[in-house]
């Protein structure tokens, strides 16, 4: 578990990386705005929770927080909507989540791609045979990501993010049973 953490992590931080170094000389050279230079940014999707096969439905809203036109680099603000259903600790939830992703995105010299990282909080409600969804104790989830959003029309993409993502239940958690990677794919609009 240790090792794919730390493997996870390298990769962000390459993401990062990368980031910070992409030049994006075309852009400049036209007036034509780059789609993840849109303000805003509107997406669904569904999503598989790896450890347990699970699969949620997901809905995002995101806005332009910061654009580095010199370096090709933005940030940009997400906020999600996702739930379903989750099987931890031989028990089965309902989970509503509302979280917030700090993403970190830059895009091709071709502008195919939309390749990013992400840092990602939130609160959610959840039911079980025990608890209803609207009583005491809330969830919570956090965790780190990175992306890709394949352009199918200028402003149209289809993504993919990988999530390493915790999700503390009736207020625990545990690094090994906490743990839920989640696989999430869908299409985007930038506008």
């Amino acid at each position: 578990m240790k090792k794919n953490l730390c493997v996870f992590v390298l990769l962000f931080g390459c993401g990062l990386a990368l980031f910070a170094q992409e030049a994006v000389q075309e852009t400049a050279q036209t007036s034509e705005l780059r789609p993840i230079d849109k303000r805003f940014v509107f997406g669904i999707g569904w999503s598989n929770i790896q450890a347990t096969g699970d699969f949620w439905g997901t809905a995002d809203f995101g806005f332009l927080l910061y654009k580095n036109e010199k370096h090709g680099f933005n940030i940009r603000n997400s906020i999600m909507f996702d739930g379903g259903t989750l099987k931890s600790d031989g028990t089965e939830y309902g989970i509503y989540f509302f979280s917030n992703k700090l993403i970190m995105e830059s895009m091709s010299h071709n502008n195919l791609f939309r390749y990013y990282s992400f840092l990602q909080g939130g609160v959610g409600i959840y039911a079980n045979e025990n608890k209803d969804f609207f009583s005491t104790p809330v969830a919570y989830n956090f965790g780190i990501g990175i992306g890709l959003d394949i352009f199918v029309e200028k402003n149209t993409s289809i993504f993919f993010d990988y999530t390493f993502l915790y999700n503390s239940l009736e207020n625990k958690l545990s690094f090994t049973e906490s743990l839920h990677p989640k696989f999430t794919m869908g299409m985007r609009h930038f506008f």
